[in-house]
Parts: structure tokens; sequence; C-alpha cells
């Protein structure tokens, strides 16, 4: 090989390198102006985002804050009603301590009444007492939720939820007996409203009113000689909770309480918003020893049972004078069972019509009910003999109203007899 060609070559290759060098810083400066504008870019997109995102944290932390503030609002309503429950100075206060710190620690019934007994036998006289004393502190927090959702959540209670039923639940229902332990707990759980607190103001359309009953009130301030601690009523026909109530002055003026049994899904509605002091039931009677679902005449004070379960509607004689509506009516000892009451002072039967096939469900054996008033003028299949007969059969007798009083005319009063209300009126 020549000296000329060797040169040559090696030219060539150094050229080469050369070039190589170049390409590469070409390169290299190429990405680092990609990099730049790739910095850039993330940039101006993390600009755009925190424009965008910092409204989005804005509204987030003032929800959260809305949302911290509203729950301390509802638990400083807690504790509240906590310290007003203290400061009464009542049994339950009194008890409540005793009763949670013996309850952590897994104590027998016996235990617990023996406990409190010893501890509080001055106030406590009876395991009636006591037991009465432990719902009542169960029922607190109840109380207290219902004060929350009511005055500070502002959450309206859904009638229509209330006397939905699902399909299926509702076939399984319908073939409990009025006695079945699920029956009763799926009532507790689903339908039983919790009274409203006593320090909520009551919302009646005619407040202050002496006597809003037909006149029973005098009869029952007469029997229970203005008995003001502890009564407990049942009434069915609670219509609105105010006009034509045989029980409001007994829970507003002497502090009684109880259950407010209504049918009617309008008349309900208007039911929740009186702040009755008492349980609220959305349903019916059932006229059998089981659930049964019913056309209901969903009417003012005429609201009824129009069709018997398994009844067609266009057999039933005459027309309903009100919308038709499904409502699933509960058997009185049903519900007896699921309210936890060990004794009704006073039980109200109004239901147009079929008061005397109710009775016929109630095992009187296994219920303590001192008082109760039917209406008889509306009867269906029963007379107001029919009625009267069954009833001095079940060991009640009649307490003879006044002539002057409206409700002896449609309603007889029962006294259970040798009950401890019967000794002033033999």
């Amino acid at each position: 090989m020549s000296s000329n060609g060797f040169y040559s070559k090696s030219r060539n290759l150094v050229l080469l390198v050369w070039l190589l060098m170049l390409g590469s810083i070409g390169i290299a400066f190429h990405a680092h102006l990609l990099q730049q504008q790739m910095g850039k870019l993330r940039a101006t997109v993390d600009e755009h985002s925190a424009r965008l995102v910092a409204p989005l944290k804005q509204g987030e932390e003032q929800m959260a804050k809305s949302h911290e503030a509203r729950w301390t609002a509802a638990m400083d309503s807690v504790r509240l009603a906590q310290a007003e429950m203290r400061n009464k100075g009542n049994l339950l206060s009194q008890v409540k301590d005793k009763v949670m710190e013996y309850v952590t620690k897994n104590k027998s019934p016996d235990v617990l009444v023996k406990k409190l007994r010893d501890e509080f036998e001055s106030v406590l006289q009876t395991e009636i007492d006591i037991l009465e004393a432990k719902k009542g502190i169960y029922n607190l927090s109840a109380e207290i939720r219902m004060l929350v959702r009511e005055k500070i959540l502002k959450l309206p209670i859904d009638t229509k939820a209330l006397y939905t039923h699902d399909g299926k639940e509702l076939e399984n229902l319908l073939k409990m007996d009025q006695e079945d332990n699920e029956l009763v707990k799926y009532v507790r759980r689903k339908m039983l409203v919790t009274p409203s607190p006593r320090n909520v103001p009551y919302n009646l359309q005619f407040p202050g009113k002496k006597d809003r009953s037909e006149g029973q009130l005098p009869a029952f301030l007469d029997i229970f000689a203005n008995k003001t601690t502890g009564g407990f009523f049942i009434e069915c026909g609670a219509f609105d909770g105010e006009e034509l109530s045989n029980t409001l002055d007994l829970e507003e003026r002497y502090n009684w309480t109880g259950a407010l049994i209504e049918g009617s899904p309008t008349n309900f509605k208007v039911l929740t918003s009186r702040n009755r002091k008492s349980t609220l039931v959305p349903a019916c009677l059932s006229v059998e020893k089981h659930p049964t679902q019913v056309k209901f005449e969903d009417g003012r004070t005429l609201g009824k049972i129009f069709n018997i379960s398994g009844v067609p509607v266009q057999s039933v004689p005459g027309r309903p004078k009100n919308p038709l509506v499904d409502v699933l009516c509960l058997p009185f000892y049903t519900i007896y069972k699921a309210l936890d009451q060990t004794e009704i002072d006073i039980f109200v039967l109004d239901i147009e019509g079929h008061e005397n096939e109710v009775l016929r469900t109630i095992p009187f054996e296994k219920v303590k009910i001192h008082v109760l008033i039917a209406e008889f003028s509306h009867g269906v299949k029963f007379t107001k003999e029919d009625m009267k007969k069954f009833m001095l059969e079940k060991d009640y007798r009649l307490y003879e109203g006044s002539k002057q009083n409206y409700w002896p005319k449609e309603n007889f009063m029962f006294i259970k007899k040798g009950c401890q209300y019967d000794t002033k009126h033999p």
C-alpha cells in the first residue's frame, strides 16, 4: 500500500470520527433543548393544574369545615341533652351509670336487680320499677338521635318509606304468627318511630285547648286519680295526634307517654309533625293473629280498612269514600311485645268498624290492660252487644260514663276487674 493511500484512508477515518462526535453533540444539544421545552411544558401544566385544583381544594376544605362544624354542633347538642338529663336529678340520672356499669360487666339480670334495689331502695320498690328505668336509659340514646335529626340535621321523617315493605320481605311477614320473635324484631327495627324529646315544643294547631277528647279525659282522670308519673297508653286510630285525641292531654299535662298507631299515611305525616312524646307506629291493626296487607281508605277521620286481606276490592259492598292505599296491618300483640311494655294503663281502639275483630286477636291472658275504650258504632261483623259480652267474659266490667258526655253513645269503656284502679269503682 502506498503512503498516499494510507494517508487518504486515515483522513477519511478522522473525518468520520469528527462527524460522529458532531452528531453526538447535536443530539445531546437537541435533547437538552427538548428537556428544557418539556420542563417549561410541565411547569405550564402544573401552573394550570394548580389554578384548577385550588378552588377544588378550597371547596373541600370548606366542606370539611362545614361537616366538622355540623358534627361539633350535633355533639354539643348531645352533650347538652345528656347534661340536661343529669341535671334533672330524676330516677334515670340516678341509676344510669350503675346500670351501664353492671351491664358492661355482664352481670345477670337478677344480680342487676338486687344491686339496684340495694343502692336505690328508697326510690326503686319493685322489679318493674327497675326494668322501666333500664328501658328509659336505653331510650335516651334514641331520644338524642331524634333531637339531632330534627333540630340539627333537619332531616324530615320519610313517611312513604315507613309504609313501604319489600316484596319478598312482605311475603315472609304475612306468614308469621303474632308471637314470632322475628316479626317483633322487624317491627322494632322498621316500624317504631322514636318519641319526640320532652324538651322539644309541641307543634299543635290549637295549643292550650282544654280537652281535645270527646269527654273521655275526665273519666280517665277519675279512674287514675290524676296519675302523673309512669302512665302508659296505646291509641289506635291516633288520627293527626291532636284533633279528637284521647291521649294528648294525658301526655302534655300529666306527663304520660305511650304509642300512637295510625293506618292512614296522610294522617301519619301530620302526626309526625306534632312532636308527640310517644312512639309512633305507621300501621293498622290486623283482624287476624298474623300480619295482613289491606286496602286502606286514606281519609281524614274516616280512614279505615276497606277490604280485609284476601277479599277482592270489587266484592266489597259500597264504594270507598277516600283513595285506597296498601297498608300493612299488624296484630296488637306483636306491637305490644315490640314496645316491651309490661302494663298498658289505657288502650284506645277507634278504627271505624273492625274493633270487635281486633279484640278477638288479643291473648288477654298474656297482656295487662287496665282500661280499654273501644268504639262500637261502626261495627262491620259484630254488634255492640257482642263486644260487651266478649269483654265481660275476659273479666272486664263496664265503666258508666256521664250521660252528658258524647263518648258513651258510641264507645264502651271497660276496667279490668280487680286491677289496682278498680278499687275506687267496685
